[in-house]
């Protein structure tokens, strides 16, 4: 299944997904997890945990940024013009 994440807690290792079709998920992860940030896309399964249906396996596709930059590449380009980012 495929999401983003809504937030993530890298000190606590727990975060919210939200999939495509419009469920929403919590996970953890076994450590902190610097690639993890809210508005990647990512992959994930979904488990059953004490009766509640869970993200596991979180795989990030697709960081924010890079998601902001294909879904939204003409306001990528402003905002590189107004901090004067090299693209």
């Amino acid at each position: 299944m495929e999401g983003r994440v809504s937030w993530y807690k890298p000190d606590a290792g727990w975060g919210g997904l939200v999939s495509h079709n419009g469920r929403h998920f919590s996970f953890k992860t076994p450590m902190a997890d610097s690639t993890i940030h809210g508005g990647a896309r990512v992959a994930f399964q979904v488990s059953e945990t004490d009766g509640q249906l869970v993200g596991v396996n979180v795989r990030v596709v697709e960081s924010c940024v890079d998601a902001l930059v294909h879904e939204n590449e003409h306001l990528a380009r402003e905002f590189r013009s107004v901090v004067a980012i090299e693209a």
